[in-house]
């Protein structure tokens, strides 16, 4: 996982635990090596979602760690419609979702004014 230097999660739940207390100093989120699944990206969104500071949130798949499937995709729309702050997120590289995702994802951002990029690449 890769955060910035200035303030280290040890690990997956810690980084949720600091979206969930809106920890000012997390402002990057790049879980590009960490499993998650659709609990995870669940449990992540429901933190995102009165979070103020988080910036970018990277969640690639990469081929060796869990997908986020339409579950996944759902409950980060869900998040989006209530967060301010997110204006990057990505979720490339084939996590596993299809047109019910992508669909929650849409309609999403007829809500969202702040987040600018989505890349939704190879899903």
């Amino acid at each position: 996982m890769a955060l910035p230097a200035s303030s280290p999660a040890a690990s997956f739940d810690e980084a949720v635990l600091r979206l969930a207390r809106n920890d000012p100093s997390l402002t990057n989120l790049n879980l590009s090596d960490e499993h998650v699944g659709p609990e995870e990206a669940s449990a992540l969104a429901a933190a995102l979602r009165t979070n103020t500071y988080l910036d970018l949130l990277g969640l690639p798949y990469r081929g060796n760690h869990g997908r986020i499937g339409d579950e996944g995709a759902t409950a980060f729309a869900v998040a989006l419609r209530y967060n301010s702050s997110l204006t990057t997120l990505n979720l490339w590289g084939r996590n596993g979702f299809g047109a019910a995702g992508a669909t929650a994802l849409a309609a999403a951002l007829q809500r969202n004014t702040a987040l600018a990029r989505l890349s939704l690449t190879d899903n």
